[in-house]
């Protein structure tokens, strides 16, 4: 009975675990597009620059 219980615990962590890590990769790509976003409006706001100098 000690394994069943322990084996129980551990399935319990595993499926916490992988369900942090979904989290934490949904995270990572709406921070990689946020910086994409970023970029481009830097981008746009050097060229606005240029254009009205």
């Amino acid at each position: 009975m000690p394994l069943e219980a322990e084996n129980a615990a551990l399935r319990k962590k595993v499926r916490e675990l992988e369900e942090e890590r979904e989290i934490l990769r949904k995270a990572a790509k709406l921070f990689r597009r946020g910086d994409a976003l970023v970029n481009r409006l830097q981008s746009l706001s050097r060229i606005s620059s240029a254009v009205t100098a």
